[in-house]
């Protein structure tokens, strides 16, 4: 059996552990995807093959196939080559706060790349939003219909489909199993980031100099009571490292480190599982933490965390940029773990998601 994997691989790491967690679920099955960039990843994968989508042939052709709302030639030659076809990722199904007007929306909400898809299709993990208006949701809903399955991530997401069959799990991280739990001395902090400038077109009423004023007032408060700080980068190619560079210019650099996620999966998660608090502008330093049994302070920025706090019902304080609210850094610090019994309640409900795929790859 051979997948065409659609999905995110250029070391972001919550998108390489999502290809890195459905590779090792089938470890007999070949899988084939496309990456924009030099994806290097620790441990190696052997059964998933990397196409590079940075050849100029292949810019071209792409090109060319978005100004005709046409699938990429290349990827269809690829899909055609594939038993099925399966999507995994997250934020995968958004419009762009830059691209309102619905004549447009073919090309900017990415739905036309399944209108050639010929393969059975699977849709693994994805949430949906942010949208602007009803026409995206009827785009999404097209794609959904085409599918043999449809597994969302969180409840709102769900809401927004007519389709009584489209089923929701808790997030695939929840359910992987690479997390190992390592002795903390209860002074360690991480801080992912993010860099707002890169993510204008899916932020609304946020602020870059808002966000990294802000970031600088967590640390100051956090080094006053001698914390170990980590600024976290999930995705240097989605301007995480930028991010962290405005961040540490204006901030004493106390007990203060910065730390380049580079595909060593590893090497990042033995970090995470070192911290006693994770402060979460990357939804999946949330769930990390959440999983990892850590004292997590989610920074929200947009729904999509929002949305995961009430699935969760989480009880703890967070930080929400986009409404200007900053709880005080000591009661940050009191959240508490999720219940030992809820996270291993995720862990088993978010292996639904492959539910389908069970049937046929295993």
């Amino acid at each position: 059996m051979k997948v065409f994997l659609k999905c995110v691989y250029k070391n972001n790491l919550g998108d390489d552990l999502f290809v890195e967690a459905i590779c090792n679920r089938y470890p007999n099955v070949n899988f084939v995807t496309l990456a924009k960039e030099n994806v290097k990843l620790e441990p190696k994968i052997p059964n998933l093959k990397v196409y590079s989508a940075k050849r100029i042939c292949y810019r071209f052709v792409r090109k060319l196939s978005f100004l005709l709302n046409k699938t990429c030639l290349i990827d269809r030659i690829l899909m055609n080559r594939c038993d099925i076809i399966v999507t995994i990722g997250g934020s995968l199904f958004w419009e762009s706060s830059l691209c309102k007007d619905k004549r447009l929306s073919d090309k900017y909400y990415n739905t036309f790349w399944y209108q050639s898809c010929n393969k059975p299709l699977y849709i693994l993990g994805a949430n949906i939003g942010p949208f602007y208006n009803d026409y995206y949701i009827e785009k999404v809903e097209e794609v959904f219909d085409k599918a043999k399955d449809v597994c969302l991530r969180d409840k709102k997401s769900q809401s927004y489909i007519k389709n009584s069959s489209i089923r929701v799990a808790p997030d695939i991280i929840f359910g992987t199993d690479i997390l190992n739990k390592h002795k903390t001395d209860g002074k360690n902090v991480i801080i992912s980031v993010i860099d707002c400038k890169q993510k204008s077109s899916q932020l609304r009423h946020f602020d870059d100099d808002l966000y990294v004023g802000s970031i600088q007032k967590i640390i100051r408060e956090l080094q006053k009571e001698s914390y170990n700080i980590t600024l976290f980068s999930f995705c240097k190619s989605e301007g995480d490292e930028d991010a962290i560079r405005r961040i540490l210019a204006n901030a004493e650099h106390r007990n203060l480190s910065a730390y380049q996620y580079r595909g060593n999966i590893n090497e990042a998660l033995r970090l995470f599982s070192e911290a006693d608090y994770v402060f979460g502008s990357r939804f999946h330093a949330n769930i990390l933490g959440f999983a990892l049994s850590k004292k997590v302070i989610p920074i929200v920025y947009n729904d999509k965390t929002r949305n995961l706090l009430k699935d969760l019902d989480f009880k703890g304080k967070y930080i929400d940029i986009e409404k200007d609210i900053y709880p005080d850094i000591k009661e940050l610090l009191n959240n508490k773990p999720l219940p030992k019994k809820q996270i291993d309640q995720l862990r088993k409900e978010s292996r639904h998601h492959f539910d389908a795929l069970d049937k046929i790859l295993k």
